[in-house]
Order: C-alpha cells, then structure tokens, then sequence
C-alpha cells in the first residue's frame, strides 16, 4: 500500500544550513574547557528572531547547522511555506570570520592557547598548526608558524612579567642540574614560597649549560646567580635557604651566603642506589651481562639473529645512571629463554655464570623496589620534607645497606630538616630545633611578640606562636627534591631543536601562570599594537602626500 506524500515531498526542500540562515542571528562567540580534554573549545551562540521570546542556542564551532534546525523543525514546522513566501535574511550575520584579524578576540585568543598548551605539552614543532594531517584529527583553525611564534615569544615575555611580579620578598631557591636525552645539560633555578599554605614553585631562568660537569663551576654559576637576581631585582640577601642535589657546585655558594641547603632526596638516592650496586658480587655479575649485551649489539646486524625476535639487546647508557641498568637485566631475563634455545647463540649465555644469574636475579629484584621510590619522588614534585623523611625512614627499614645516604643525618644541614620535618609534622621543637629556624620567624610573630602585655597574655600568645604562626610559611611546605626538569623531560615523547627546548620548558615549568585569559589578553593586545602602528603608518602617509 503506497502512503500518501507528504505536502513536503512536492514543495521545495531546504538545507539545515538554508534554515539556520532564515531563522537564526549571531549573536557571538564563547569558550569552554573540555573536562575530559583540557582544550578549550570555541562556542557560538546564536538565537532565533521567529520565536515569540528570546531563544538562544549554543553550539560548538564547525558543528555544523543540524543543532539549529532541529529546533525549526519541532517549534516552526510551516517554515517550508515561510521560507518561500519571504525573501531569506543577510548572511551576513551568520558568516563566520574567514580571516585571522577579523575573528573575534576571544576565539584567536583560545585557539593560540590550546595551539601552545599542545606544543609545550608534547614538545611539537612549531609548524605543526599547519600540518595537514593534523588538521584530519583536530578542529582547531590553523595558524601560521611565524605568527605562532611571535604569540609563543609574547606569552613568554608575560609569564616571564607575571612570575617577577609574584614574587614574595623573600624566597627559598631550588636548584636542579639535568641533562636531556640528547645530552645536553640544563641549569634552572626555580623559586619555592607559599601563598595560602600551598607551595608556589615558578621557574625563574633556564640556562643551557656547557660546561661538561658541575666539579669547579661555582664562579660561572654564582655568576649567573646574580645575572639571575639583578634581572628580578633582588639580591642574594632575599634567599632563605636553597635545595640542591647531592654534589651541586651550590653547596659551596650557600655555604658563602650563610644559608641552610636541603639535599635533593632523589640525588641522595641516586647516590644510594649507585652505591648499593658498586659492591663486588653485584659488580661482577652486571659486568658479566654488560659483555653479553656487548656482544649480542655487534651481532645485531645478523640476518639470522633479527629473524630470531625482535629484543634487540639494552645497553647502560653512563656508568652513573643506573635505571640503564635495571633495564638491561629487564632485558637479559627476556632474552635468556631465546638464547638458550637457539643452537647459534646458546654459546654466549656462558658468560654469565650460574652464581651471577642468581645474583641477578636478587638484585633485579631489589631495583624494581628501589625504581618504585625513585619514581614516586620524581613524580610528586611537590613532596614536603615531612613526607619524604617517612618515605626515607621505612625504606631504611628493608635496606638499611642505605643508611649512610638517607639516613637523616647525611645532609648538608641535618640541623635544619631535622627542624623543619618536626614543624611540618606538628611536633613540639627543642631549643637546637628553635635555634636551627631562628632566622625563619615571621615579622609578624616577632613585632607581636615585642609588644609589652601582661604576663598571662604573653603565655598565651608563647603557645599560639609556637605551634603555627611563629615561622614563615614555607617552612611549612617545604620540598624536598628538585627533580621538575628531570620530570619535564621524562614526560617529553618528542625531540626539539635547542633554540626552542628552553622556551618551552619555561613554558611548561609556568604552566600555571598562562591560562586561557592570559593568552587571549597577550593576542588582543598584539592586535590593538598592530593596529596602533598600522593607525600612525596610515597618518604618516597622508602627511607625506599632503606636503608633496
């Protein structure tokens, strides 16, 4: 049986598009931030001028128009006939910007913030807003890389404004020497201070290293200390107390400026780890593997042995790195069954004896254990004193093998974190623990403390002042590694040139201090310059044509 056609079906027939421009009116442009993403993605609202009140509808930009004639379709179902009595509206209301500088502020604004957020994210190249097969996954409007630079160097500039301007009078220093895995060695110098009892650490200066260690550069980099310094307008007067690895070259400058230093944890057990694999028999039986390795790389080549299976052999990268180790026995326990049950290759497993497997096998043990630590410091780079120093005491508990490195006297001043744990933990402070923090009281608690009251008042205030209030407060939150650019560079996937590698790390270090407003803010005042040299050109040229 035929149905009877609908009165549609014969009339003329309209696009979602066609519909959105009759009924619809652009009112503007938004942003919100995807929960699930971090992006923030561009929304444009637009109301209907048929409706009897005011009806708006937002959308996600380049959704296309099928949102806005769905509810045509359900609220002015004689907008067929409508459609053809009338002549349709302008389109000009319903035209987005085709070029840059006539997009909304706001929109370019969120579009270079998440081109920026991606890139510093993952350390991408800079021309990859104009890849093609990006824009196959993405719905951001493509940019320029030379105008996305430009925006990169301006965002840094104002972060760079920001950080100096946040700055408190006073300041501990973190200081962390990392090298990259392209081998170049990176100096940054990170301030630490609290605001509303949470810990602030912006990165101040990053400075690419060149000298090929830390032993005897304490001139170059007290130099570049002050160089530092005098572009924050500070002095070194303003620096409570540094953190710093185990063998910085900062020891010898806090030792000059008479300021307490907190020993890195995770250099500390670095040193620990390196130690623990330094004895005899442990020494012996990794060397052991480190010839099978050897010898497995030069017949790497081997068409019989790249058909065999495809675990190339791991080799240490620097005899003072030991995660290269733990994942060059990861590699040996994985290639031993496919050695030994290959006639050509069984021969080389006599290398390793069977009293070195068993050492190997203990040991390999031992460093997942000790790599679960070390990770867990790497990955909280906010981790407090306090916390740490537990971290620290039951590890000792397993391995007391390390105690000479972690115990809590094998610091740069044990008298201070030993102070400074008991402050964080709440416990009540002898006089060595007062006299250690003696320079940390806050002005406040010393003003308060020098006013004339009675006695009863005194006791009273004495007690409140010792639990809390008496220090300042990045006591309180002190941390206890500076490990921020190891962790940058841990979480990096992609390679970059070294001209850009230091923008972006400072980037990435300030995460915080650019969100989506500060960006927009940087681009709109780029464009009002822009418009105001563009403004002053233009007169310029009518004066010169006038006197001609």
């Amino acid at each position: 049986m035929r149905t009877k056609p609908s009165p549609l079906a014969t009339g003329p027939t309209f696009s979602p598009k066609q519909i959105a421009l009759f009924y619809f009116a652009k009112l503007g442009e938004g942003s919100v931030v995807d929960t699930k993403t971090g992006l923030t993605k561009i929304t444009e609202r637009y109301q209907c001028l048929h409706c009897p009140s005011p009806h708006i509808v937002t959308i996600q930009r380049n959704a296309g128009y099928n949102n806005l004639a769905q509810h045509v379709y359900s609220q002015h179902k004689d907008y067929a006939t409508l459609m053809t009595s009338l002549p349709p509206p302008p389109t000009a209301a319903m035209d987005r910007p085709s070029s840059t500088s006539l997009r909304s502020k706001a929109s370019l604004g969120a579009t270079v913030h998440n081109y920026l957020d991606w890139i510093v994210g993952a350390h991408l190249p800079m021309d990859f807003a104009e890849m093609a097969g990006a824009h196959m996954y993405i719905k951001l409007d493509r940019i320029e890389p030379k105008k996305l630079r430009k925006y990169l160097r301006l965002v840094t500039r104002r972060v760079q404004a920001d950080v100096r301007a946040a700055l408190p009078p006073t300041f501990a220093l973190v200081v962390e020497r990392c090298v990259s895995e392209t081998g170049a060695p990176f100096l940054g110098l990170f301030a630490a201070y609290a605001l509303k009892n949470e810990l602030q650490m912006p990165l101040l200066a990053l400075y690419h290293d060149t000298t090929p260690n830390e032993a005897g550069c304490e001139v170059e980099y007290a130099a570049f200390l002050d160089y530092v310094l005098a572009d924050l307008k500070r002095t070194r007067a303003d620096i409570l107390c540094m953190i710093a690895s185990v063998e910085s070259p900062f020891r010898t400058i806090a030792d000059d400026m008479d300021v307490p230093m907190v020993t890195c944890a995770s250099s500390r057990l670095d040193a620990a780890i390196l130690a623990f694999l330094a004895t005899p028999a442990k020494a012996d039986a990794i060397n052991a593997v480190r010839d099978l390795m050897n010898e497995l790389q030069r017949l790497r080549t081997g068409i019989r042995y790249r058909s065999m299976r495809e675990l190339y052999p791991i080799l240490e990268d620097d005899a003072k790195t030991w995660p290269s180790t733990l994942a060059m026995l990861q590699r040996f326990f994985k290639l031993r069954p496919l050695l030994a049950a290959s006639g050509t290759y069984a021969h080389l497993l006599d290398a390793v004896t069977a009293h070195d497997e068993t050492v190997l096998r203990s040991l390999l043990e031992h460093l997942v254990n000790l790599n679960s630590v070390a990770n867990h410091l790497l990955q909280t780079e906010r981790t407090s004193l306090s916390d740490v120093r537990q971290l620290l005491d039951s590890l000792l508990l397993d391995y007391s093998s390390l105690s000479p490195f972690l115990n809590a006297d094998g610091v740069e001043s044990p008298a201070f974190e030993k102070a400074v744990v008991k402050l964080q933990q709440g416990v009540k402070l002898q006089a060595t623990d007062r006299a250690a923090l003696r320079d940390f009281e806050s002005p406040v608690a010393t003003a308060l403390a020098g006013l004339e009251t009675d006695y009863a008042t005194r006791l009273l205030k004495r007690a409140r002042l010792e639990a809390d209030d008496k220090y300042l407060e990045i006591l309180k939150v002190l941390p206890a590694t500076a490990n921020r650019i190891q962790h940058a560079f841990a979480t990096a996937k992609n390679g970059v040139l070294p001209t850009n590698i230091e923008t972006l790390l400072f980037l990435q270090l300030n995460r915080s201090v650019w969100p989506v407003d500060v960006v927009a803010d940087v681009v709109a005042n780029a464009h009002l310059e822009a418009d105001i040299a563009a403004d002053e050109s233009s007169d310029e040229d009518d004066e010169s044509n006038h006197f001609v």
